[in-house]
């Protein structure tokens, strides 16, 4: 218990009485040291902690197990301000991009802007959303910044399909590229953001204001972010509650609206919840409640063991369900989920072989093969015959050989294929031939190889 009392202590945004860390690192051991630092690292609070320590116990940290906690942190301090420097600098070059396309910048992108310099928020990539008209695009003028597309987790959720108010489709697209001294990595939701299962946080003009040509969400839509993204992991790290923390108490939030808004999204509990942990770690919180047996959504296990509670996801699925399908089918369709949410934490199966079935599904991975300037899709509409394409209008894609092994997806700036849930590249078919005589065939001089991103 003393491991994570001293989280909450020295994890936390606001002061703490130095005492109180003294006490509790005097009953330290090693292995309670050792199980401090993988814990503070998994809550993503390597910021705040080395600000503690460094003020309670000024810079030469008379307290010997002060001084082994900072020495074990610090190489990840160094990593945490590189990628924040990193990030930064893309944001900056991609500002002409930005212009023209208007993402909305999310999480990490926006909240940063609350934390304090010196303490700030963990970061290790960028989350934006891009509407789904955009997509292909936008990420062509990323390949064309030094940008490389990883995967395209893509799909059209049934129950949304005849919904005018959704898009088309949905997912994301995680790019990256080389810097001098580490990856900048990108992820890109397509339409909306994701919550768990087929939940969804769409985004509407009075959501979002706009500085510098990027659009930024307001706090009352960060909080809705906030806790889809703890709701789809099943889980809350301390780094979460500070962000909540941060957001409630921004000037001028309208708290009522975000009740309300939490209620339609199916995500009101899992607010109360967050709300208790944050009494938990901040008791100056307003419905400060003290929670000593159940912490219900707090991890304070490592990354690989931790429990997660799986209750929390089971009731929001249960919502959405009922709420398309009717209390009774949607209470069965959230059952049906509970083996796939013990075994991979999603609630669905996870494929593990290619899928070569066009662009139907509810839920489909490509990968790029091929960037190439331009779209083709038009030209190989003329020139194949219909028996040797399928045309997916609302994902601005040809599909060319559905269904058989040498399956190419062709939408414009990539040639894509699809694979497994998580891409073995190695399993995949070899397709340069064929990528190669179609570039041939249309002209397309100006292409290259997408690199393989090594996860």
């Amino acid at each position: 218990m003393a491991i994570q009392d001293l989280l909450l202590l020295t994890g936390r945004l606001t002061e703490v009485h130095g005492d109180s860390i003294e006490a509790l690192l005097a009953t330290f051991s090693e292995r309670d040291l050792m199980a401090f630092t993988e814990l503070v690292i998994v809550h993503r609070v390597v910021p705040q902690v080395i600000k503690k320590l460094n003020r309670q116990f000024s810079l030469e940290l008379a307290n010997i197990n002060a001084k082994k906690i900072k020495e074990a942190l610090l190489p990840h301090w160094t990593d945490v301000q590189r990628w924040i420097r990193i990030h930064d600098q893309a944001m900056e070059e991609l500002i002409d991009i930005h212009k023209v396309f208007h993402p909305l910048v999310i999480k990490g992108g926006y909240l940063q802007s609350l934390y304090e310099v010196d303490s700030p928020r963990m970061i290790s990539d960028l989350d934006l959303v891009i509407d789904h008209q955009q997509i292909w695009d936008y990420l062509g003028s990323l390949q064309r910044k030094g940008y490389h597309l990883k995967k395209a987790r893509l799909g059209r959720y049934a129950i949304y399909r005849d919904n005018p108010n959704y898009p088309k489709f949905v997912g994301v697209c995680p790019m990256w590229k080389e810097s001098e001294d580490d990856i900048v990595e990108i992820d890109i939701h397509v339409g909306a953001f994701p919550s768990c299962g087929e939940g969804l946080i769409l985004f509407k003009d009075t959501d979002l204001h706009i500085k510098r040509s990027v659009y930024y969400p307001t706090a009352e839509k960060s909080i809705l972010i906030l806790l889809a993204h703890i709701v789809r992991h099943g889980f809350c790290r301390l780094r979460d509650i500070n962000d909540f923390y941060l957001l409630w108490n921004k000037p001028g939030l309208d708290k009522q609206m975000v009740e309300d808004a939490t209620k339609d999204e199916y995500l009101y509990s899992v607010l109360q919840h967050i709300r208790q942990l944050t009494g938990q770690v901040y008791s100056e919180f307003p419905l400060y409640k003290k929670i000593t047996e159940d912490p219900m959504l707090f991890a304070v296990q490592n990354e690989k063991d931790r429990v997660r509670d799986r209750i929390m996801q089971f009731r929001y699925l249960s919502q959405l369900y009922s709420s398309y399908f009717g209390e009774k089918i949607g209470l069965l369709k959230a059952v049906k989920t509970i083996p796939y949410l013990e075994r991979t934490n999603r609630p669905y199966p996870i494929w593990e072989h290619r899928k070569t079935n066009g662009m139907d599904d509810e839920r489909m991975v490509f990968v790029p093969l091929y960037w190439y300037q331009g779209d083709i899709r038009d030209d190989v509409i003329q020139i194949l015959d219909s028996d040797q394409i399928e045309v997916y209008p609302e994902f601005q894609a040809v599909v060319v050989s559905p269904g058989k092994e040498q399956e190419l997806i062709i939408v414009p700036n990539f040639i894509l294929t699809s694979t497994s849930y998580r891409p073995n590249y190695s399993l995949l078919p070899k397709q340069d031939d064929q990528v190669k005589a179609l570039f041939n065939q249309f002209g397309v001089g100006e292409y290259g190889i997408v690199p393989t991103y090594n996860e």
